[in-house]
C-alpha cells in the first residue's frame, strides 16, 4: 500500500500576499519528502521483524 500527497486544489502561489511562493514550495515539497520517505520505509519492513 502506497500513501499519495493530494495536489494542491489552488496554483501553489495562490495565497501570495499573505505566504510567499518560495514558502510554500518548501512547505510542499517537504511534505511530498515525508510521503515518499513513509512509502520507502514501508516497502522496506518486513512484518517478521516485529514478531
Amino acid at each position: 500500500m502506497n500513501y499519495t500527497l493530494q495536489p494542491l486544489p489552488d496554483e501553489i502561489s495562490a495565497l501570495e500576499p499573505i505566504i510567499d511562493t518560495k514558502t510554500m514550495d518548501i512547505y510542499f515539497n517537504k511534505h511530498r519528502t515525508y510521503v515518499d520517505n513513509l512509502n520507502k520505509a514501508l516497502d522496506e519492513m518486513r512484518i517478521e521483524d516485529y514478531l
